[in-house]
C-alpha cells in the first residue's frame, strides 16, 4: 500500500504533462510518453517471473518515474504557482460531476472482479481476465480516437452545442466503430480457442466467459462518445446516473449468477448487460438533450446494434458447426480450419467495414453537417 500511494504521487507530473500536451494537441509528446509507460510494463513481465510481486512494485515505480520525467522535461510551460480562490471554485464545481463518474466507474468497473474473488477463488479471476487479450487492443484504439476527436472538436468549435457539433461527437464516431470493431472482435472470437489451447493452456476454462464479456467492453467503449456529448451540454451527472444504474445491475446480477452456479460466465453476461443498459441510457441523454424524440434514440441504437447482431449470430453458428463441417470434408490442420475462420467473418464483416469506411471519408470530407436522425 504504500508503494501505490507512492506511486499515486509520483503519477502527478505524468498526468498534468498528459493534460498539457493534449491541451495544445502536442500528440506526439503524449504518444511518447504512454509508450514509454507501455514498453516499461512489458519489460517487467521476465522480473516478474523470477522476483514476484515486489518485482512488479518496484518497476512500475521505476516506469512512472521515466514517464513523468520525460513529461517534465517536455513541458511546453514551466510550471508556476497560482492561486485563485473563484478559479479554483468554479474548477471543484466543474470536476464534482466527473469526479462521481470516475468513482462510479472505478467501483462497478472491478466489482465483478471482486465478487468473483469472493464467492469463488483468484483462480477464476485470472480466468475471468482472459478477454483483456482482446479488448485492451481494442480499448487502446477507442480511447486514443476519443481524446483526439474531442480536442479538435473543441479546438474547432469551442463550447458550441448546437446539434450537428455533438452529432460529430456521438453519433458519427459510434457508426463507425459499431461497423468496424464488431469483425474485429468476431475474428478474436474465432482465434481465441486455438491460441489459447496453444499459448495459454491453464486458461481454457476462461473462453467461453471471454467470448461474452468482449461485447461488454465493446458497448463500454462506445459510450464513451456520449460522455464526450454530456461534458460538452454540461450535464457529466447523466453519465455519473448511467454508471450508476448499470453498475446496480452488473453486481446484482453477478451476484446471482454466481448463486445459481454459472460461474463466470454468468457474470460476464451481466456485464454485458450492465455495459449495454450504461450505453444506452448515455445514447437515450444525449438524443433527449437535442430535443429529439424516442423514436429518434431507438432508431440509433437499433443502427448501433446492426452490426455485432450479424457478427454475434456467425460466430455463434460458426462455432457450433464447425467441427461437423471441417470433418464432413476432412479438414484436419487446426491453422487451416483458423484461416478459414478467420476468412468466414471478413466475407460476412467486409459490408461493414466498406460501410465504416465510407463514413470515414463522408465525414473527413466535411458532408456530414449534421445525420439528421429525425428523418
Amino acid at each position: 500500500m504504500v508503494a501505490i500511494a507512492i506511486w499515486f504521487v509520483l503519477t502527478i507530473p505524468a498526468g498534468i504533462g498528459t493534460i498539457i500536451n493534449k491541451a495544445t494537441n502536442d500528440y506526439k509528446t503524449v504518444g511518447i510518453g504512454e509508450s514509454l509507460f507501455g514498453i516499461g510494463s512489458i519489460l517487467l513481465v521476465p522480473f516478474m517471473y523470477y522476483y514476484g510481486f515486489n518485482a512488479l512494485l518496484v518497476g512500475f515505480l521505476a516506469t512512472t518515474v521515466a514517464q513523468s520525467w520525460y513529461y517534465y522535461k517536455h513541458r511546453p510551460v514551466k510550471y508556476k504557482w497560482y492561486w485563485n480562490t473563484g478559479l479554483l471554485k468554479g474548477m471543484i464545481f466543474t470536476a464534482f460531476p466527473i469526479f462521481l463518474v470516475n468513482i462510479a466507474s472505478s467501483v462497478f468497473a472491478s466489482a465483478d472482479r471482486i465478487i468473483i474473488a469472493s464467492m469463488l477463488d483468484f483462480r477464476d479471476v485470472g480466468l475471468y481476465s482472459l478477454s483483456a487479450f482482446i479488448s485492451i487492443p481494442i480499448s487502446m484504439v477507442v480511447t486514443s480516437f476519443s481524446m483526439v476527436l474531442f480536442t479538435q472538436l473543441n479546438e474547432r468549435f469551442g463550447r458550441s452545442v448546437e446539434h450537428h457539433v455533438i452529432e460529430k461527437h456521438v453519433f458519427i464516431p459510434q457508426k463507425i466503430f459499431s461497423n468496424f470493431l464488431p469483425p474485429i472482435i468476431g475474428m478474436g472470437l474465432i482465434a481465441m480457442p486455438l491460441l489459447t489451447q496453444l499459448f495459454l493452456p491453464k486458461y481454457q476454462e476462461g473462453i467461453q466467459a471471454a467470448q461474452i464479456n468482449i461485447f461488454a467492453i465493446f458497448f463500454y467503449m462506445l459510450a464513451s462518445f456520449s460522455a464526450n456529448a454530456l461534458f460538452v451540454l454540461n450535464k457529466q451527472k447523466l453519465s455519473a446516473l448511467s454508471f450508476f444504474v448499470a453498475g446496480i445491475i452488473k453486481v446484482a446480477g453477478s451476484i446471482l449468477a454466481i448463486s445459481f452456479g454459472y460461474g463466470i460466465s454468468g457474470v460476464a453476461f451481466f456485464s454485458v448487460l450492465g455495459y449495454f443498459i450504461y450505453d444506452s441510457l448515455m445514447l437515450y441523454f444525449v438524443t433527449r438533450s437535442l430535443g429529439y424524440n424516442l423514436y429518434s434514440f431507438v432508431k440509433q441504437l437499433l443502427i448501433k446494434l446492426w452490426c455485432p447482431t450479424v457478427i454475434l449470430a456467425s460466430s455463434i453458428l460458426y462455432v457450433s458447426f464447425y467441427k461437423e463441417v471441417y470433418g464432413y470434408f476432412g479438414i484436419q490442420n487446426v491453422w487451416i480450419q483458423l484461416l478459414l475462420g478467420e476468412l468466414f467473418i471478413i466475407i460476412i464483416g467486409f459490408y461493414f467495414f466498406l460501410k465504416a469506411y465510407k463514413i470515414i471519408n463522408s465525414f473527413i470530407r466535411g458532408k456530414n453537417k449534421s445525420l439528421n436522425i429525425t428523418t
